[in-house]
């Protein structure tokens, strides 16, 4: 297909090549869904209008289609219904044409390159969306459109400073499926009633999980310079792991999958000798060697395990504010073994069962069920243990008769 007689290479006449002819396409129950699906695969995002009667002058020739009905999900028009190559009721006067809109996200003013000002590019020149309206979903079909995997925050009020030129979208409403914010409800473009204090702004998730059926689980993938590449399993441990999975909004680590276990990535491994302290908000934010800096291969592409919430813990075979740890996981409960266990970790434990502090580390008596931690390492300011570092989540060489217990000093 292509776009004849139009002012620009974004509209025209709206014609079709088959049989080795050129033709056109009759106005007739032709609408905005069949121009969406004629401007995306033109190349464009959308549709900004459709045009009938020969707005664009008539066409010769064949008049290929008519009746044209599109349902949206095509690629191409000769998925749509018509009446048949060439069986028409219409005349080059009934020539329909099209407008399309090819835009271009970018990301302003932030301090990395995914999170700022969201602006737009429409007709050669840059401008903001207003945040009316502007929600989640908008925020994660913009940030999909940017090429990342979802938005982590948005933000009104002009949090990334104030944007110049047009307001270019406003009273946006999307329902998160869509792949361009043009496909998303709207006002007409530049019909806004906003002013630059209003210009939304973006933070986009820049790290994934690959290689996996469980969405909490895979390959730890970051984005940088416009391309996904790994992160290498060196050093890597479940204080790195917590951050990532609450990065990717998740409550915290479960465990570490080091040496590929999800399979080797491709591309630039991004990170390596990541070292973080467990508050950082990004895995940007911990240390690690410069950017695309490593000493690693594909084959040590770390993966990680995520909690959607954090589990359950008691204390149990003793009194109300002491007895044995014990952890629910998948509607089971089991222990937490007492190697390295120190009053820190007590201390996160008593308040985590929101008890003032922790008295004394205690025996309770064998448990039964799993042992789920081991070598628990908190800091002492850690509002739960999961945020703690350990060896991964039932991984062990502990018995029973090692199950810890904590005495907690009660509310007064």
């Amino acid at each position: 297909i292509r776009l004849v007689h139009g002012c620009n290479l974004s509209e025209g006449r709206l014609e079709i090549f088959y049989q080795n002819r050129w033709g056109t396409i009759c106005d007739d129950k032709f609408d905005i869904v069949a121009a969406h699906i004629a401007c995306r695969q033109l190349g464009y995002s959308q549709a900004e209008r459709f045009k009938c009667c020969g707005y664009f002058g008539q066409g010769n020739g064949r008049i290929w289609m008519d009746n044209l009905v599109c349902h949206g999900n095509e690629s191409s028009l000769h998925e749509c219904s018509h009446n048949g190559w060439s069986i028409h009721n219409c005349n080059h006067q009934e020539d329909v044409g099209i407008i399309c809109i090819k835009i271009q996200l970018r990301l302003q003013n932030g301090k990395t390159h995914y999170e700022g000002r969201l602006e737009i590019l429409n007709n050669g020149e840059w401008g903001t969306v207003c945040s009316d309206y502007f929600d989640e979903l908008a925020a994660n079909v913009a940030c999909r459109q940017l090429g990342y995997v979802g938005a982590l925050d948005y933000a009104c009020c002009a949090r990334f400073g104030l944007g110049g030129g047009p307001i270019w979208l406003d009273d946006i409403r999307c329902n998160g499926s869509e792949r361009s914010l043009i496909e998303c409800s709207m006002r007409p473009f530049s019909c806004s009633d906003c002013d630059h204090f209003q210009d939304v702004g973006l933070i986009c998730k820049k790290i994934r999980l690959v290689g996996s059926n469980d969405t909490q689980t895979g390959r730890l993938e970051i984005y940088a310079n416009n391309q996904w590449g790994t992160v290498c399993d060196d050093l890597f441990q479940v204080d790195e792991a917590g951050v990532a999975c609450r990065e990717l909004g998740y409550a915290n680590a479960k465990a570490v999958h080091s040496a590929s276990e999800f399979g080797s990535g491709t591309g630039p491994i991004w990170l390596d000798n990541v070292f973080c302290q467990g508050n950082e908000t990004s895995l940007l934010d911990c240390s690690y060697k410069a950017l695309g800096r490593h000493d690693c291969s594909h084959s040590e592409d770390v993966g990680i395990s995520c909690f959607a919430v954090n589990p359950d813990i008691r204390l149990a075979n003793g009194g109300s504010f002491y007895g044995r740890i014990e952890i629910k996981y998948n509607n089971v409960w089991g222990t937490l073994c007492d190697n390295h266990f120190d009053i820190r970790d007590a201390k996160v434990i008593c308040r985590q069962l929101g008890f003032m502090e922790a008295h004394r580390i205690q025996s309770y008596g064998p448990g039964t069920g799993p042992i789920y931690i081991d070598e628990l390492n908190c800091r002492g300011y850690e509002s739960n243990i999961f945020q703690c570092s350990h060896n991964g989540f039932e991984k062990h060489n502990c018995y029973h008769r090692q199950d810890v217990g904590v005495e907690c000093l009660p509310c007064m």
